[in-house]
């Protein structure tokens, strides 16, 4: 766990825009309702743990180079899958769109109706690990003991807070159980699909969080999941 204070991010937010460098600040939310509506669960905290999948993709898009390897690691830009493929020679890392938007179900952050892509969220207690591309124990979709129905991503809400120059998106995600039994959510992450172009098909995470305070889904209750991710711009 990282030892850093509201202090430091108040401190780097301010250099970020003094610098004229993007700092973006990353938040998840938990919220957990029963079938009546009522409210059994609900925290945010902070995210901050991007793989090696996330710098690999910000260097490919910011510098406008190819990914140029099939090695995955230290000095090397490529795309490690879920699956544990490798991709990464000649092809830029970037998110290829269908029907000219990657706000559309199964694009980007927004994970298709049934299926583990996007906001996904796993049992995993195993600490970060910047190498990571999986989460440790992901929770499977449907109905079974264990399992969490994933619904279809939320509308994308977008928002800037002239106050503090900061354009924010926020994705969000239900997930139901109807396991017929708890379940602890205790990690959480982005299966990110159709991010690599030469296999547009292929699913890479590009972060992953372990909660610091893990979340017990009931059966029959449902559970809110929301990634936030602003930018402070200098003007």
């Amino acid at each position: 766990m990282l030892n850093v204070t509201e202090k430091d991010y108040d401190e780097i937010r301010r250099l970020g825009k003094k610098l004229h460098i993007p700092i973006p600040e990353m938040f998840w939310g938990f919220k957990v309702e029963s079938l009546d509506g009522g409210v059994l669960h609900d925290h945010d905290e902070r995210g901050h743990s991007w793989v090696r999948n996330a710098y690999n993709w910000l260097t490919s898009q910011m510098c406008a180079v190819n990914a140029a390897s099939t090695t995955y690691g230290a000095g090397y830009l490529a795309m490690k899958q879920i699956n544990g493929t490798v991709s990464g020679s000649g092809y830029a890392i970037g998110m290829p769109t269908v029907n000219n938007s990657i706000e559309l179900a199964g694009q980007g952050f927004s994970g298709a109706v049934n299926t583990a892509t996007g906001l996904v969220v796993g049992t995993g207690t195993a600490a970060f690990d910047f190498e990571q591309h999986t989460l440790e124990a992901i929770i499977n979709n449907g109905t079974n003991a264990g399992e969490l129905l994933y619904l279809a991503f939320n509308p994308i809400v977008k928002n800037y807070d002239s106050s503090t120059s900061t354009y924010s998106v926020t994705h969000s995600r239900y997930f139901t159980n109807n396991s017929g039994g708890d379940i602890v959510v205790s990690e959480v992450g982005i299966y990110t699909p159709r991010i690599y172009v030469a296999n547009g098909t292929g699913i890479a995470m590009v972060t992953r969080d372990v909660l610091e305070t893990p979340v017990t889904v009931p059966d029959l209750a449902r559970l809110t999941v929301t990634y936030t991710i602003g930018v402070a711009f200098p003007a």
